[in-house]
């Protein structure tokens, strides 16, 4: 999956590369998840077929200012994932750089021809996979619970993401008490908390698989909930802070250009 993601996401934002269809595009997600959410709260199926009406701002966007169909239909589930990528960026004010790296300028016209090639931007979307932050390319550690204790430091953003942990498990007891299973669908509003805390509080490079899911993502979540709600989190933090600063000093002084 990851792979197969990796490959199609510059083919995603070559197909959107006008400014005012990725505005469509925002406005055809933010009309789903109004839908879904409706639904979510009331039951009531009407909702749920209206948030399929998101469909039709992004489909305009690309007839009118792409000039051609959306790739959704050839690969839907990937495609999905990708116009979630391109939200998560809108919102965090990093797409202008991504379609720079991707495209060779911030204003790229639709049109415009990849200035990477595929085994690049493999390789390198697999060095993203662990790192920290922007500007910090190289550090010691392995486990990566103790790069996911770096990515959150400050205790605003550890406590949204233990709220919305919290959230997130009352979600499924709600659903099973209530049989009623389209209440999960209001679980992305987690993800939507933390993507936004760390947008405001602790801007750290977030993997888009862990901002979605994965196993590594989700099992350190979960152990920030318990250990932070116990109280043993700051202490964890510490350690990996104090080995953060002790690597660091060993490293040598970067020498002017």
């Amino acid at each position: 999956m990851r792979d197969k993601f990796t490959d199609f996401w510059p083919i995603f934002l070559a197909a959107h590369l006008s400014p005012w269809n990725r505005r469509l595009h925002a406005l055809g997600n933010l009309t789903m998840l109004i839908g879904f959410v409706l639904f979510a709260v009331t039951g009531r199926w009407v909702f749920f077929a209206a948030a399929f009406a998101g469909y039709l701002p992004s489909w305009t966007g690309h007839l009118l200012f792409e000039g051609k169909a959306p790739p959704t239909l050839r690969v839907p589930v990937t495609s999905a994932f990708c116009d979630l990528k391109m939200i998560g960026l809108m919102l965090s004010g990093t797409l202008a750089a991504e379609i720079e790296r991707l495209f060779g300028a911030q204003d790229a016209p639709p049109g415009s021809p990849m200035i990477v090639t595929p085994a690049e931007e493999r390789a390198f979307q697999a060095q993203l996979r662990n790192r920290i932050r922007a500007g910090v390319a190289q550090h010691p550690f392995v486990d990566y619970w103790d790069i996911f204790l770096l990515k959150h430091q400050r205790p605003v953003n550890i406590w949204i993401h233990v709220g919305a942990m919290v959230y997130l498990y009352a979600l499924v007891v709600a659903a099973i008490l209530t049989r009623r299973p389209e209440i999960l669908l209001l679980t992305p509003l987690a993800q939507i908390s933390g993507l936004i805390s760390h947008a405001v509080f602790e801007r750290n490079h977030i993997d888009f698989e862990d901002a979605i899911f994965s196993t590594r993502a989700f099992g350190c979540l979960n152990r920030m909930m318990v250990t932070a709600l116990t109280g043993t989190y700051w202490r964890d933090l510490a350690r990996v802070q104090a080995e953060w600063r002790a690597w660091r000093a060993e490293q040598p002084p970067l020498k002017p250009e």
